[in-house]
């Protein structure tokens, strides 16, 4: 009997998903769980199939049977995709499972910032009763949200934006002048900053993206608006967005994504008045990662029955 192909786990899950993974592989794989942290041979490098985790390059290196990849993130710079090119590998994405809590995270941003409730939380913490802030709240409905990078989690975005009320426009990377399947207009990146009371980027992190939010585009934008990263912080200037903060370009912004992470402690945003951090946790519910083994069960299933897989990166697109 020949040996089985390494299934090899690098995240770090309860012992009930790792035998979740055994139980779907066996007879299939042989089940290597070596979590975050662990110093993996070049032995087992060589030998795994497939991994569900993030490979260094240099694991990537000797992994000379390498023929799948998943990763339980939407974005994937953080890879050495021309190595896994170059290896002939696949490499998956979890897109898609972000969805409920990501759009449920730009809500709590978006009501924090239109009903002023950073304001009455200083307030309530001071034991002061004012309500003059109530000057400086908005209502949703009828304001009008770009959505930048209109794909899964965009839409999940945009249905709740609509059921607030407000006007959705979406900006997708070669597509404009459309209706999506949902109803929602495709327009350029120039139309959206100008038209968009609130800005939502989505964006992933690629060659084309990379400090696409910059001082001429901050200064194209509709007269202050609020602006809310959740894409990846490589897709924002910083230096440009405090200067817009600053000088009332936008009225505030949300970020929950940074160039660099952890966002380093004399970093000016931590103190830049109207801007709300969150430490890249967008995603991450309780659930997480029961979801996330789902989703990668599922393209095991798909892998082993030798069907299309869900979620393929493309190399090119870096998304």
């Amino acid at each position: 009997m020949s040996e089985l192909p390494t299934l090899l786990v690098t995240y770090r899950f309860t012992d009930s998903l790792v035998e979740r993974i055994r139980g779907a592989a066996e007879e299939h794989f042989q089940l290597v769980y070596e979590p975050i942290g662990a110093k993996r041979s070049g032995e087992l490098l060589g030998r795994a199939e497939v991994i569900f985790g993030d490979p260094s390059r240099e694991e990537i290196l000797p992994a000379t049977r390498l023929r799948w990849v998943q990763v339980f993130t939407a974005g994937v710079n953080h890879l050495d995709l021309p190595l896994l090119k170059e290896k002939g590998a696949l490499l998956t994405s979890s897109r898609g499972m972000h969805g409920p809590q990501m759009t449920e995270l730009v809500f709590s941003f978006l009501l924090e910032w239109s009903r002023q409730l950073h304001v009455y939380r200083t307030q309530q913490q001071r034991h002061v009763w004012d309500k003059r802030p109530f000057r400086n709240t908005r209502v949703l409905r009828g304001m009008t949200m770009g959505i930048f990078g209109y794909g899964a989690i965009g839409r999940s975005i945009g249905v709740t934006a609509r059921a607030f009320g407000m006007n959705v426009i979406g900006v997708r990377r070669t597509v404009s002048g459309e209706l999506t399947e949902d109803g929602v207009e495709l327009v350029t990146l120039e139309e959206a900053l100008t038209r968009s009371d609130v800005i939502v980027n989505v964006l992933p992190e690629t060659p084309e993206t990379v400090r696409l939010f910059n001082r001429d585009r901050f200064r194209m934008m509709k007269r202050r608006p609020f602006f809310i990263n959740v894409g990846r912080g490589g897709t924002v200037d910083d230096a440009s967005l405090i200067e817009a903060v600053e000088e009332g370009t936008i009225s505030g912004a949300a970020l929950d994504v940074f160039s660099v992470e952890p966002l380093p402690a004399d970093h000016p945003l931590w103190n830049t008045e109207n801007v709300f951090i969150t430490p890249h946790v967008g995603g991450l519910v309780l659930e997480y990662w029961d979801i996330a083994v789902d989703m990668f069960l599922e393209n095991l299933r798909r892998y082993m029955d030798r069907q299309p897989l869900t979620n393929i990166v493309d190399f090119e697109r870096g998304y």
